[in-house]
């Protein structure tokens, strides 16, 4: 009975923003995705390990995909601040528990906040210059692998 007491709490709070006339996604999209991750926090002991990630998979999904395409908007700039906050809260947050899919998570929400406000100033470049960080990039990923590979042996 829980889940159901919890999904009509949630369904209030939704038609209590619907009636107060509030239009902005993330009011909407934000308490859901806590909600889902509160739930797989509290559902990690259960037999089903399946069931925790399911509701870890679906908060993060709902939390960041629709806020990631919402930085390249018209406002743009105050999604991407709250990208980057989100981003700096699952990297804390995985970093304290030792979570890794929380600490990549929040990794990429950062790269994505940053991506979305200078994706013009990059492909702007000349393409030489795009090719050769491209390149370089590519060679000190290589020489990163290469050495840590040797040190796992």
């Amino acid at each position: 009975f829980g889940y159901i007491a919890s999904i009509i709490g949630m369904f209030t709070y939704f038609w209590q923003v619907y009636v107060l006339g509030q239009t902005e996604y993330q009011v909407y999209l934000l308490p859901m995705g806590v909600y889902f991750l509160v739930l797989s926090y509290f559902t990690r002991n259960e037999k089903n390990r399946d069931i925790p990630k399911s509701f870890t998979y679906g908060g993060l999904f709902i939390l960041l995909v629709p806020l990631m395409f919402q930085t390249f908007g018209d406002q743009g700039f105050y999604y991407s601040i709250l990208l980057g906050v989100e981003g700096m809260l699952l990297l804390s947050y995985g970093i304290t528990s030792s979570a890794r899919l929380y600490r990549y998570i929040g990794i990429a929400s950062i790269a994505a906040s940053v991506f979305s406000q200078t994706y013009n100033v990059l492909f702007s470049l000349p393409r030489w210059v795009a090719t050769a960080v491209a390149g370089l990039t590519f060679i000190a990923v290589a020489i990163f692998l290469l050495l840590k590979r040797k040190d796992l042996k």
